[in-house]
C-alpha cells in the first residue's frame, strides 16, 4: 500500500480552490462574443438583439457568476457550484472520481486559462462529471494535486479499516 500523498507545496488540502478570475472572465467574454459574431454572420442578423443584450447586460451576467462559482474538496467529496439563473450544485464523491485532465483549447491558450475536467465512474457517456476554469496550469495543476492527494487519503483510510467517514 503507498502512503497518503503529502499535501503540494505545504498548501492545505482541504477546503475552497482559490482562484483569480479575472483571466477567466476575459476568455468567457470574448468567447461569447465570438459566438454571438459568428452566430449574426451565419443567421445574418437575427442574433442581433442577443448581441445588443450580451453588449449591454452580459459583463454583469460574467460578474455575478464568478462571484456565486466555489470549487473546493473535502474528506469525502469535491464539491462544485456555479450558475446565476439556475444554481447548480455537485458533489463529486472521491471514490468514484477516475480521472482527472487538465484541458486547454485555442482560446483558452490565448488567455492562460485552463479547464481541469474531473471524470468519475458513473458518466459513462464521455462528459466531464464536472469542468472548474483556472487562471493558469500551474494552478490548474496544484487543483489536479489537491484532489489526487484527497483521494489517495481517503482511499488509504477505508483500507486502513477507517471506513472513509
Amino acid at each position: 500500500m503507498k502512503p497518503p500523498r503529502q499535501a503540494p507545496r505545504g498548501e492545505e488540502i482541504y477546503g475552497e480552490f482559490e482562484f483569480d478570475p479575472e483571466p477567466v472572465r476575459r476568455y468567457w467574454y470574448v468567447g461569447a462574443l465570438l459566438l454571438f459574431t459568428g452566430a449574426s454572420a451565419v443567421f445574418m442578423g437575427l442574433p442581433l438583439p442577443l448581441l445588443l443584450f450580451w453588449l449591454l447586460g452580459g459583463h454583469r451576467w460574467i460578474s455575478r457568476e464568478f462571484e456565486r462559482r466555489r470549487y473546493e474538496v473535502d474528506e469525502d467529496s469535491v464539491n462544485v457550484r456555479t450558475g446565476v439563473l439556475f444554481h447548480q450544485e455537485k458533489v463529486i464523491p472521491l471514490e468514484k472520481i477516475t480521472d482527472i485532465r487538465l484541458i486547454q483549447g485555442p482560446l483558452m491558450r490565448r488567455f492562460g486559462v485552463y479547464n481541469v475536467m474531473i471524470q468519475t465512474a458513473g458518466m459513462g457517456n464521455g462528459m466531464p462529471e464536472a469542468t472548474m476554469t483556472f487562471e493558469s496550469r500551474e494552478r490548474a495543476e496544484q487543483v489536479r494535486e489537491r484532489i489526487m492527494t484527497a483521494r489517495a487519503r481517503f482511499r488509504s483510510g477505508l483500507l486502513a479499516g477507517g471506513g472513509g467517514e
